[in-house]
């Protein structure tokens, strides 16, 4: 499965993260990217991130 991050900065594509394994936004509105082994992959700070979006066989969901 994908993880899509769509960034609040409009000529910058979409980011995919290909295997993710899940995210969650924290107290402070971090939105935390991780994979294997609860490995952090990507932290996006509050502002930066608008929505996140898993793909499966080509179709958000």
């Amino acid at each position: 499965m994908n993880l899509i991050i769509r960034t609040t900065d409009m000529e910058r594509p979409d980011d995919v993260y290909q295997g993710a394994k899940g995210y969650r936004v924290d107290r402070k509105g971090n939105l935390i990217v991780w994979g294997d082994h609860s490995k952090t992959w990507a932290i996006y700070a509050p502002g930066r991130w608008e929505s996140a979006m898993w793909q499966r066989n080509g179709q958000v969901q």
